[in-house]
């Protein structure tokens, strides 16, 4: 983590506008994102416009001015698919005409393949930027040009029958920005020009024609090989206002902008649509040399967020974060209602973390680099958060502020660490430290101090949970050559095992009395829902039959348990009896998760976190994102 004092923030424009839009939600966090993207990057710069202000937040090693440009990478699809509907809209070519009739014998199926196939990446025409042989080749030689690299994808099978399904493919946009050459009869670069860049006022926004530029700090591209789907190069303050006016309707009718809009499988033309909290976004991500993009703006461009890496790290999808910034709690405070928080998971890099209030209200962002999946684990008097991260190289415990202020990092040691539980009293967090010599339980105090080993041996060590007295924790563990429950005094001493089957044990539960322990095991052939004492003894089967029944979950109050089954989230009584389906979806349900009050249960449901009243009616989707969603974690229930 680079220190605050790297990191720049400022407001860059203000208008009258901007009180009301104060009122009505905070400040975009620009300057947290822009510390936690920092480590090992070159330069980060994070830009907000909303409210008629422009915020933006700069760090790295090479100190980014809030106007530095750098390479855009794919977002210059948007600014040609623009040019192509401005085109359309002007007579001069149709959506449905064809690849063929515009560059006649130039790809052999081009009759088959529309302009609108082209701009919603449904051609089936192969992407440059799948033969790294090739494209390393071109990317040297002086002599590359758009149809050269068109003609190379052309004689590569094609992927797919021309509509049937989508793709993306770089070629496309490469077949567009020569389509409007032939239309017009003037280069891509000079249709750039006049019909976005100089309408627009976009000084520092150019597609280049020399490899090298004076005001980047990079190795240099030829541009001619990325070209219409990739070579613009830009800064913040001239992306945001582009996609504002285009959002906006100022550089097409309200028929084509619907054109442009209308997604099919999530992608419009030249941009992509995500659902948030705040109402649809719209924007696209852009990757070249080692520079990193995103912009996302609103439905109707009055906010827009522009992030530029350049370095190493990941942009991960912030249009949540950024434009849908929350009134913050008051620091050091607990949330009045209790919150779940989950950890949006993207297909690689850091998980941003998020939390929402029981009704899809106030979502907000608290961390970037959050590990993926659970547990996320609330303080005792929910005023803190304790999770896992990897920004510093290595997963490592940290705790921040309900708020996600205060974010301070409690271990530091080569192996991996990942939190698992806090204390009942609020002064231990446990947790579990991977090395190559195994994974053991340890504990900290959540100022970092007094850190503890409690177990040691070379088998694996997971999903441990403290008592409700907090007098003893239980862990699941395979020194046995099997996943079974292990109970041990808080201190680590009176280790025991209290399960001791061949058959495979996982996912158990305190009884909120801490007498008994619910848990999955597939003891009697198929996984089931088992129960026992705290002892061990008693035990018990309380479902039986063909069905996966896993996560179980008891209500706060002791009397149901809740769990999954085969995809479905169900409740029984804490004796096996009454066993009901509250789902029935042909969705997959799983982790079901308690209000505190008892009233309500989260559940996943295909990456997205749902939750609906004790009896399964009042179902309703909160996340609402592309990302993986699926575990829920509640803040505890104020006293």
């Amino acid at each position: 983590m680079l220190p605050a004092a790297l990191v720049s923030i400022g407001v860059l424009a203000t208008s009258a506008s901007a009180g009301t839009e104060q009122t009505r939600s905070a400040l975009p966090p620009v300057g947290r994102v822009a510390r936690e993207m920092s480590p090992g990057a070159k330069s980060v710069i994070v830009f907000v416009s909303a409210g008629g202000k422009e915020y933006v937040a700069t760090t790295g090693t090479s100190r980014p001015k809030a106007d530095q440009r750098f390479r855009v990478g794919s977002v210059t699809k948007t600014f040609t698919a623009t040019i192509v509907l401005q085109l359309a809209e002007e007579g001069k070519l149709r959506l449905e005409s064809t690849l063929g009739e515009h560059l006649p014998g130039v790809v052999p199926r081009g009759e088959e393949i529309t302009i609108r196939h082209l701009l919603q990446h449904r051609s089936g025409l192969a992407n440059i930027t799948d033969y790294p042989k090739w494209l390393s080749e071109a990317e040297r030689s002086p002599s590359t040009s758009p149809i050269n690299s068109l003609r190379f994808a052309a004689s590569k099978p094609v992927a797919f029958e021309p509509g049937s399904q989508g793709r993306y493919s770089n070629t496309n946009y490469i077949a567009l920005g020569l389509v409007i050459e032939k239309v017009t009869g003037r280069s891509y670069a000079e249709e750039l020009k006049q019909r976005v860049l100089d309408p627009l006022g976009l000084s520092r926004t150019e597609l280049p024609t020399t490899r090298r530029l004076p005001d980047l700090h990079d190795g240099g591209y030829n541009p001619n090989l990325p070209w219409a789907a990739g070579a613009i190069v830009s800064n913040a303050h001239d992306l945001s206002r582009f996609y504002s006016a285009l959002l906006s309707g100022r550089l097409l009718s309200s028929a084509s902008l619907a054109t442009m809009k209308k997604s099919v499988a999530g992608i419009g033309l030249g941009i992509w649509p995500t659902e948030l909290p705040c109402g649809r976004a719209w924007g696209h991500g852009g990757y070249i040399v080692d520079y990193q993009t995103l912009v996302s703006a609103s439905e109707e461009g009055d906010r827009v967020a522009v992030v530029s890496l350049r370095g190493r790290g990941y942009i991960p999808w912030l249009g949540r974060a950024l434009l849908c910034a929350e009134p913050p709690l008051a620091a050091g405070s607990a949330p009045a209602k209790p919150r779940i928080a989950f950890v949006s998971t993207p297909g690689g890099g850091p998980a941003p973390l998020y939390v929402v209030n029981a009704d899809g209200s106030g979502q907000g962002w608290l961390t970037l680099t959050a590990e993926g999946g659970p547990p996320v684990v609330w303080s005792p008097d929910g005023r803190r958060i304790a999770f896992a991260s990897m920004r510093d190289g290595n997963s490592e415990v940290y705790v921040m502020n309900a708020d996600g202020s205060g974010q301070r990092r409690l271990t530091r040691d080569p192996a991996q660490d990942s939190v698992k539980a806090w204390s009942p009293d609020g002064r231990k967090i446990a947790f579990v430290r991977q090395s190559a010599r195994g994974s053991d339980v340890y504990l900290v105090n959540p100022d970092g101090g007094g850190q503890r080993r409690l177990t040691r041996n070379a088998a694996p060590s997971y999903d441990l949970a403290w008592s409700p007295d907090g007098r003893k924790i239980a862990f699941l563990s395979r020194r046995d050559d099997n996943s079974e429950i292990y109970v041990m005094n808080a201190d680590g001493s009176g280790l025991r095992n209290l399960t001791r089957d061949p058959a495979g044990d996982s996912s158990f539960a305190w009884s909120p009395d801490g007498r008994k322990i619910a848990f999955m095991s597939k003891r009697e052939g198929t996984w089931d829902i088992h129960l026992m004492n705290a002892d061990g003894s008693g035990l018990r089967s309380l479902t039986r039959g063909s069905a996966y029944d896993g996560s179980p979950a008891w209500s706060p109050d002791g009397p149901k348990i809740a769990f999954s089954r085969d995809g479905e989230i169900y409740v029984m009584n804490a004796d096996g009896s009454g066993q009901r389906n509250l789902t029935r979806s042909p969705a997959y349900d799983h982790n079901p998760a308690w209000s505190p009050d008892g009233r309500k249960i989260a559940f996943g449901r295909d990456g997205e976190i749902y939750v609906m009243n004790a009896d399964g009616s009042g179902q309703r989707n909160l996340t609402r994102s592309p990302w993986n969603e699926g575990s829920a974690s509640w803040s505890p229930a104020q006293k």
